[in-house]
């Protein structure tokens, strides 16, 4: 595969709290290109953001078209976890930014006040 897209978790499908697999019949043409996603089980909100990531996938091209079945599974517990990555690597990120421009400012302070005493001498 040359390029993907994960499906996004349906908003609607998130408050109601469903859950599960969707497994979908993907169809790829020769310049590995997919022209057609079928719902084989799943959710009908989860295969929706199935089939609306998956039409975007790129494969590596063939000698003829061919298909493929995919099994995607929604958790929201899933959800929360990268959420909460998310959300740690954010203050880290600020952290470190915050850090950055603590320094900077001491460094500014620092050359302003040997310009003031360089002016002085």
């Amino acid at each position: 595969m040359l390029h993907r897209v994960e499906p996004v978790y349906p908003e609607e499908a998130r408050s109601r709290g469903i859950e599960g697999a969707v497994v979908a019949d993907v169809f790829i043409d020769r310049d590995g290109k997919v022209v057609d996603v079928k719902t084989v089980s799943g959710d009908p909100l989860l295969a929706q953001a199935v089939s609306d990531a998956v039409k975007q996938w790129v494969f590596k091209p063939r000698s003829a078209p061919m298909e493929t079945r995919v099994t995607l599974n929604f958790s929201l517990a899933a959800l929360r976890g990268k959420l909460r990555n998310c959300m740690h690597r954010r203050s880290a990120a600020k952290f470190v930014a915050a850090q950055a421009n603590s320094r900077f400012l001491d460094f500014a302070r620092s050359s302003a006040s040997q310009m003031i005493l360089l002016r002085s001498e």
